[in-house]
């Protein structure tokens, strides 16, 4: 038969042997859960990279549309000016009326 001292060892010991179990679990849990912060922590970053990326790309074409909205812009300064020349010209040589205009349009150049 048992002893007092040896049962009460031996409950010790299966209570101990319980403890460690939940504590394996506890463990084995934490890890699992390590692992998903992992994973989702990866994504995160890749996505990062990602946009990072994006970013660069649509500044790229934002310089790339600036120039060529002052290309256009030039353009249409151009466009105004030959319009002032057509229209000068055009008109019936009235003395003084052209050169009012020849001054309105050198005047328009300056200003552009």
């Amino acid at each position: 038969m048992l002893r007092t001292n040896e049962i009460g060892l031996m409950l010790r010991y299966y209570i101990s042997i319980d403890s460690s179990d939940d504590g394996v679990v506890e463990n084995a849990e934490i890890k699992a859960e390590n692992a998903k912060v992992k994973v989702k922590n990866a994504k995160l970053k890749q996505a990062i990279e990602e946009n990072e990326a994006r970013l660069a790309k649509l500044e790229q074409s934002d310089k790339e549309k600036a120039k060529l909205i002052a290309e256009l812009n030039c353009n249409v300064r151009k466009i105004k000016q030959e319009q002032i020349i057509v229209d000068v010209t055009t008109q019936p040589s009235t003395g003084l009326g052209i050169n009012l205009d020849k001054n309105l349009y050198y005047s328009n150049i300056k200003d552009t």
